[in-house]
């Protein structure tokens, strides 16, 4: 499983190789990254669990005290990013990229993950936690500006060698849900 989709109930799940966006693993002190990002990318570094920051070159998602995940928009984004120190490597080639949308989003997640999810993922945060046992990084992308309901899309990072048996999950989860009630 490279790239699928699947819909049902509203809810629409989307899976395709990270490596449509270079993806790298950023690690280095904040206190001399930070300028660098600013500069070179024209981002604050996140410092704060679970934060993010992100403009039209990159996307950059706070893992740890020293380390970042970074989505490169622009392709030139990164060059040169680390003339000296720190580390930058490529992760895209062992991550697969899921969207689900929809008005049930929160709800078909939420089988599997013991956060609050409605709470806890906003567009400036990103989550790292175990969804159907598995480690995934879950961030909440901005609504289109033509979606006037505000329908949740949800982007979920996870490493390949689970990706089968997470979207295994998910047909499972999502033949699950039931039909809302009609209102009368």
């Amino acid at each position: 499983m490279i790239e699928a989709q699947r819909t049902h109930l509203g809810v629409s799940i989307q899976a395709e190789p990270a490596s449509k966006t270079p993806t790298y693993n950023l690690r280095g002190d904040p206190k001399w990254l930070g300028k660098i990002v600013s500069k070179k990318l024209g981002l604050e570094l996140p410092t704060t669990p679970n934060q993010v920051a992100a403009n039209e070159q990159a996307r950059l998602m706070w893992l740890g005290p020293d380390e970042w995940l970074l989505e490169a928009f622009d392709a030139g984004a990164t060059e040169e990013l680390l003339p000296d120190r720190g580390s930058l490597v490529a992760v895209e080639h062992g991550l697969v990229k899921l969207q689900i949308s929809g008005d049930r989003t929160l709800e078909l997640l939420a089988a599997g993950t013991p956060l609050d999810l409605a709470q806890e993922l906003t567009e400036d945060r990103c989550l790292q936690t175990r969804l159907a046992h598995v480690s995934v990084i879950l961030t909440a992308e901005p609504a289109a500006s033509d979606d006037q309901n505000k329908t949740p899309t949800v982007t979920l990072w996870v490493r390949r060698s689970m990706a089968h048996y997470l979207w295994r999950w998910f047909e499972t989860s999502l033949d699950r849900l039931e039909p809302l009630a009609q209102k009368s």
